[in-house]
């Protein structure tokens, strides 16, 4: 349409009413910022729930590990005391095993 105006000799303002492509033409630019506005918020609000999203993911894994640890720890006989910062690792046995191996050793 525009193509066939122009080659005629004629200007796209003739062709409409100034005043409504005017303000046709400002009405869509106001829809592009708005629309470029709406759209940094979305992407600014996904950006935020994507960390909290990795957080999430980060403490579900440390948390998968530590009770690996634990239980692996529990298997093998090992109890993890905190001293401060320090970690020490002791072997333990319930209180009656204890006793039996005494009276084995005995």
């Amino acid at each position: 349409m525009y193509k066939n105006n122009i080659e005629d000799g004629k200007k796209i303002e003739d062709c409409f009413n100034s005043k409504q492509t005017v303000t046709l033409l400002e009405n869509m630019r106001e829809m592009k910022v708005k629309g470029r506005k709406l759209m940094n918020v979305v992407r600014r609000e996904g950006r935020e729930q994507n960390e909290i999203k990795t957080e999430c993911r980060i403490d579900k894994e440390k948390r998968r590990i530590k009770e690996k640890e634990e239980m692996t720890n529990m298997v093998n006989g090992v109890k993890e005391k905190r001293i401060g910062r320090k970690r020490e690792m002791k072997k333990w046995l319930p209180e009656n095993k204890k006793e039996e191996r005494r009276d084995q050793e005995a």
